[in-house]
């Protein structure tokens, strides 16, 4: 038996004992209802034992110098840690497999032995909810100098330990070459920064060539950044590791501004309410399904622009040149300030000679126009996701042009929102993972924090209704930079959790002038969204209904009592799903409560009439104008009749846009009663009662209720 041969052993003994130990409470866990598919059965357990005995008796064989058939041994170890054991582990087991064979070393079989084996174990104890391990007897105990909370599970009968294993946020971001340098995570940076300078080389991104012919230019520096992520199992959404990124980007700053078209300083990205209405035009119809995609290296793929000047380069740090050499661009690059514009319009002419329509009123939007195979494609810079029947045929198509890597047919992230797929077809867009994150954030967050993870008091409501945060009497604290960061992550938040706008607004207000009810108020939202983590947006319950634009408006009037602006709010749905929401101030004091609405209805028709521009885009054609409900009479008779729009004549002009559509048959106008406006929840706080309702009418479900 050879040297790697004994490591590769030795190492799947230690993955083998580390399942043993926590195979008791994971066992225990299973015999719940909730786990009752991933239980053990006799001959397995008997089979483990087995196979571990056989294993040591190899490994004690091997150091004697006595030989054993490793191939044998290998088909053992793959099958032992193939066991029905958890999903993880079957996942595992087939990245260790496929690894070990292709390792030629054994330092390379014993690190991918090893890793995967911690990874394994991670994934198991995640699996088994943190109630339950303290219910058998489980506790967290500070562990290499780190609290509780991220110390490691010990059993208090068998003293079984699990070691943390460490996730992309657990890792520091150099922010340049020189501390990735003194990083202890150099050696995997340094790897980083080779494999993207060999792929730089391997698309002929430069050319080395003489410094003199960069006499009387502009010779541009490069910069390095960096990045760790997530790596997840496509078909599981398991968990398998981490990845360091290194990308190389050209100094844009130090460009000449008579060398850059201003009309290419920008480039679009698909608005939110285009990727809702992907989901809410195609969730739940039979054959449809969404596949995400992501273009690897995108901007390398671009051309300059002939006619610009040739743009020069000094070697990044890590790349060595000979004296006297320098490095010319041959292609678009990360940095420039044209790089976005110029990866745009080249995707977008692609995507066009492969038949896709590009949208008018978002140019993200591509729409591929067939009676048998409909699809319709949202674009983000790199990211993009294709809704539609046959969309594998789409992509392979898509990737016969680009280097591209296909993300799966039933996402679980994208842009930064969760996607939880129900076995009908719906779609859920949810944050949870992200909020469980934000709890341990702020739990050890070292300017102020807010432990609410095991806080007894529960909060049904965002905001207190009786909250007062616009009150100009308020003693005015000291400006807090961690404020700031609160209410930046809980805007990012919105995206949706609908239900958080007027929290996310009336906070919002205190990045300007901040009291200890601001302060308040940030915990009792941590709370709300502690006991709320896995709500979120629901599409394709009505996916048999005509895609029809519905619209809700309303105000409040005086909704800010330091500035006297009304706060405006509206809801935008289509076959049951939230497009579009709104709650701000409006951008003027008004003279009455009939302004203000004729305002915030104004401004929903204008909203409305975008999304139904969406839908033409993505060759659908609604049947009807979008319907705007309102539960002020005085607007909806002030559009069916002008004669009784006289109160309105010092209205500023734009004020009026609203009534213009509606006699011009662009949108239609309903009157609703104020307890069935769903847009009131984005205008003030509400009592829990009548906010749940609207919640509910949006559309917002529990994760829990779907299968």
């Amino acid at each position: 038996m050879q040297q790697k041969d004994i490591a590769y052993f030795e190492t799947a003994m230690t993955h083998v004992e580390r399942r043993t130990m926590v195979r008791n409470s994971e066992l225990q866990w299973r015999r719940t209802p909730e786990a009752q598919a991933m239980r053990l059965n006799k001959a397995e357990r008997r089979e483990i034992h087995q196979l571990h005995a056989e294993l040591k008796a190899a490994r004690n064989a091997g150091a004697r110098g006595q030989r054993t058939s490793t191939d044998r041994l290998r088909r053992q170890v793959e099958k032992l840690v193939s066991m029905p054991v958890s999903r993880t582990t079957r996942t595992s087991a087939l990245a260790t497999a496929a690894a070990a064979e292709d390792a030629t070393t054994a330092a390379e079989v014993n690190h991918v032995l090893q890793r995967t084996s911690e990874d394994g174990i991670k994934e198991e104890r995640h699996t088994i909810p943190s109630d339950f391990m303290q219910r058998i007897g489980h506790m967290r105990v500070p562990v290499g100098g780190v609290g509780p909370e991220d110390g490691v599970w010990v059993n208090h009968v068998k003293a079984s330990v699990e070691t943390p294993t460490p996730h992309a946020r657990d890792i520091p971001k150099p922010k340049n070459h020189n501390e990735a340098k003194m990083s202890a995570q150099w050696s995997s940076w340094q790897l980083a920064e080779q494999a993207e300078i060999k792929q730089l080389q391997d698309r002929g991104v430069f050319s080395v060539v003489d410094g003199k012919e960069a006499e009387g230019n502009i010779v541009l520096g490069m910069t390095w950044s960096y990045k760790v992520k997530d790596m997840f199992d496509i078909d599981t959404d398991i968990w398998t590791g981490i990845q360091y990124k290194a990308r190389l980007n050209i100094r844009g700053d130090q460009q000449k501004e008579e060398h850059i078209n201003p009309d290419h300083r920008s480039s679009p990205t698909a608005d939110m309410d285009s990727i809702r209405l992907l989901f809410a035009t195609f969730a739940g119809m039979p054959g449809v399904e969404f596949l995400k995609f992501d273009v690897v290296a995108a901007f390398l793929n671009a051309k300059l622009d002939p006619k610009a000047p040739p743009i020069y380069m000094r070697a990044p740090q890590g790349m060595q040149l000979e004296s006297g050499k320098m490095l010319r661009l041959n292609t678009n690059i990360y940095g420039l300030v044209e790089a976005a514009y110029l990866w745009f319009m080249e995707i977008s002419t692609t995507l066009q000679q492969q038949g896709w329509v590009q949208g008018i009123h978002d140019p993200c939007i591509f729409n591929y126009p067939s009676t048998t195979e409909p699809s319709r494609l949202v674009l983000h810079v790199d990211d993009g996701m294709i809704g539609g029947i046959n969309v594998a045929a789409r992509y392979d198509a898509l990737a016969e042009a680009y280097e591209m890597k296909n993300l799966g047919t039933r996402p679980t992230q994208f842009l930064g929102m969760e996607l939880f797929h129900t076995k009908e077809g719906h779609v859920l867009l949810h944050n949870q993972q992200y909020i469980e994150h934000l709890m341990e954030y702020w739990a050890k967050h070292p300017e102020h924090p807010m432990d609410v993870r095991m806080a007894r008091e529960t909060k049904r409501v965002p905001l207190n209704p009786k909250t007062k945060l616009d009150d100009p009497l308020a003693e005015e604290l000291p400006d807090a930079k961690w404020y700031h960061e609160f209410v930046g992550q809980i805007t990012n938040l919105t995206k949706t959790r609908g239900d958080i706008i007027v929290a996310s607004t009336q906070l919002s207000e205190g990045l300007q002038r901040q009291t200890a009810a601001h302060h308040e108020a940030c915990r009792d939202l941590l709370l709300y969204l502690r006991d709320t983590s896995d709500l979120g947006q629901l599409y394709g319950q009505q996916h048999h209904e005509e895609p029809r634009v519905e619209a809700y408006a309303d105000s409040e009037f005086g909704g800010n009592r330091r500035t006297g602006r009304a706060i405006g709010g509206n809801v935008i749905k289509v076959k049951g799903g939230l497009v579009s929401r709104k709650g701000k101030h409006q951008h003027a004091v008004t003279r009455s409560t009939n302004e203000s609405e004729t305002i915030s209805f104004t401004d929903t028709a204008a909203a409305a009439i975008k999304v139904q521009n969406y839908l033409k885009d993505m060759g659908m054609e609604p049947d009807m104008a979008p319907m705007i409900h309102v539960d002020n009479a005085n607007v909806v008779r002030s559009c069916r009749n002008v004669a009784l729009a006289t109160a309105a004549r010092h209205y500023l002009q734009s004020h009026h846009w609203g009534r213009q559509q509606y006699r011009e048959g662009r949108i239609k106008v309903q009157q609703v009663t104020s307890e069935d406006n769903m847009a009131d929840i984005n205008t003030k706080p509400l009592a829990r009662g009548k906010f749940e309702k609207h919640r509910d009418a949006m559309g917002m479900v529990s994760r829990k209720t779907l299968q």
